[in-house]
């Protein structure tokens, strides 16, 4: 993914210059931003998901995919939904 994009995402996400978003990027060794768009992407893809009412309404990718398989493997173990231990 080009950088400019993962800028260009964290400028978005968090209200931010371009300037700003470079300086998260390079000076933070555990690259918070970074997880922080990851995990809202996931929990986005999972609403996406609840709040479906047909089959159209379900987008493709890889963060459905992801939700579609955690809640497979939640429900495997006897899980709820929400429940990950």
């Amino acid at each position: 993914m080009p950088f400019e994009w993962i800028v260009s995402r964290i400028c978005e996400e968090f209200n931010c210059l371009p300037s700003q978003a470079v300086d998260e990027l390079m000076n933070d060794p555990r690259r918070m931003a970074l997880e922080i768009l990851r995990l809202r992407s996931y929990a986005h893809a999972k609403y996406t998901l609840e709040t479906a009412t047909t089959a159209r309404d379900i987008p493709k990718g890889v963060n459905v995919d992801q939700v579609l398989e955690i809640q497979k493997e939640i429900m495997e173990r006897g899980g709820q939904d929400g429940e990950h231990c």
